[in-house]
């Protein structure tokens, strides 16, 4: 990662894809990588969006660089309640979002880990991303 990336701050709901060519996001429909990592979040919390992603990107950013990983945000304005992009709203009801931030793990297509909330980001997110760098940085 070159610069360092933040939440769109201006987010409406829908899905957002990042692109660490331009270190920018773009609404767009999410990629098929091996690895897949969404960053649930309600609009309004940029904040908790913001602490979420930089920890993400200081921990498999190099992932995401060489597209081993894809990064999506997914944002409503309240969870699966209150959402105006239908595709927004039915993976926060696929992946029973309840909490913003969240983190959702999926590799070859399975659910790898499930992170709800910001307490459990903060006290778990390191670790997962740790091990998950460790096992695919050679892919």
């Amino acid at each position: 990662m070159n610069a360092v990336a933040s939440c769109p701050e201006d987010m409406s709901d829908g899905i957002y894809v990042f692109d660490p060519n331009n270190n920018s996001w773009r609404r767009d429909s999410i990629p098929a990588t091996p690895i897949r990592l969404y960053l649930f979040t309600n609009a309004f919390c940029v904040n908790a969006c913001n602490r979420a992603l930089s920890i993400i990107l200081g921990s498999v950013g190099s992932l995401i660089d060489n597209k081993i990983m894809s990064l999506s945000l997914i944002v409503c304005t309240r969870f699966k309640h209150v959402c105006a992009d239908d595709d927004a709203r039915e993976l926060f009801i696929i992946y029973d979002i309840f909490a913003s931030p969240s983190v959702v793990v999926i590799v070859n297509n399975k659910i790898w880990a499930s992170i709800k909330g910001s307490y459990r980001i903060q006290k778990e997110l390191n670790t997962v991303l740790t091990r998950l760098r460790e096992k695919y940085q050679n892919l």
